[in-house]
């Protein structure tokens, strides 16, 4: 077992004042996101005031966003967008300095994945509304895929840096949080995490505990197609590719399955369910559910809805319907008890 390291009190190495492309939209964050104008000697964040922003797995680096308020950070609908928005100064660590740590998390988070557009934010929101911490998208777990699959054939030594680097991340995010973390942290992952899940649950010690929220595939395509315009042979890969993630970690996690359908409608034991998965006892107040539903989750953001597209013709929708209809992976949904969905 690996005893939980105390970095609290560790400087970076080096701050920087910033500045950041504010452009990139819905782009992974990484390296290339900022340049660095001047260097700050006199800065002084430890760790723990410092949030992750990117990891950069080729230079064995992190990249922490400073000054910021790490409450609205994790409250923020998407965590990456927050801090790629608002960095002026940045600090940087590399994670050869870290090494003389053993490296167990404060505590294992719950993984919420899910094939987006199907009320994950939605359900982040009332992760919060009960007390618990949920932050919504740090691209951190998202860079460590990318790095993945572009790195077909690490070298021993390559995988042993990335999997160090992942790990101490994702420990200085969770020492961000706001206050009460020890109870139970929640991660939103971007739909992207679905490529290999694997990836992300390596930080995991112990058996990884997720959530996994699903949506008809007609519903689901118009809104993607209002939200990104995204056409329907894009929507079938990425549901497609989101049912085999659901079926990897349905024999390599305790996983929750959720329904959109279920959450939209408000159903208590569903979000009862939620909550005691994240440690609290018996049924929620039917108004906590009304509270999250009352509000758009993504409001203020590109994607709430009154930015999105109107919905499409009747044309558009049976033309989706015929196109599933023909792609539809039937055996795959049967066998993950979704055959009717």
């Amino acid at each position: 077992m690996l005893e939980t390291f105390q970095n609290s009190d560790q400087k970076p190495q080096e701050f920087w004042r910033v500045e950041m492309d504010r452009t990139l939209g819905f782009n992974i964050a990484g390296r290339s996101d900022f340049q660095t104008l001047e260097k700050i000697p006199d800065a002084d964040y430890s760790l723990s005031e410092c949030i992750p922003y990117c990891v950069d797995f080729r230079n064995n680096t992190i990249a922490y966003s400073c000054g910021l308020s790490p409450e609205t950070a994790a409250c923020a609908p998407f965590h990456y967008r927050y801090l790629r928005d608002h960095t002026r100064l940045m600090a940087f660590m590399s994670v050869g300095s870290r090494s003389g740590y053993a490296h167990k998390l404060p505590v294992e988070p719950v993984f919420i994945f899910s094939i987006g557009r199907c009320g994950s934010t939605l359900i982040s929101q009332f992760v919060r509304r009960i007390g618990r911490v949920c932050i919504s998208e740090p691209d951190i777990f998202a860079q460590a895929l990318l790095y993945h699959l572009t790195t077909p054939n690490p070298s021993s030594v390559e995988q042993q840096n990335a999997k160090l680097a992942l790990r101490c991340a994702s420990y200085d995010l969770i020492q961000s949080c706001p206050n009460g973390f020890e109870n139970a942290v929640t991660i939103k992952l971007r739909s992207q995490a679905n490529l290999d899940p694997s990836s992300v649950l390596s930080i995991c010690e112990n058996e990884p505990r997720t959530i996994f929220i699903i949506r008809d595939f007609i519903s689901w395509a118009v809104s993607r197609w209002r939200a990104f315009g995204f056409s329907t042979s894009m929507n079938i890969d990425h549901y497609t590719t989101g049912l085999h993630a659901l079926s990897w970690l349905s024999s390599h996690s305790h996983v929750m399955l959720m329904n959109y359908k279920d959450i939209s409608a408000g159903k208590l034991d569903v979000y009862s369910g939620v909550a005691k998965l994240l440690g609290i006892e018996g049924k929620i107040s039917s108004d906590d559910v009304a509270a999250v539903l009352a509000v758009d989750a993504q409001q203020g953001t590109k994607i709430a809805q009154n930015k999105v597209q109107s919905v499409p013709d009747s044309n558009f929708i049976d033309e989706t319907r015929n196109a599933w209809d023909r792609a539809k992976p039937q055996e795959l949904m049967n066998s993950l008890g979704i055959g009717d969905l």
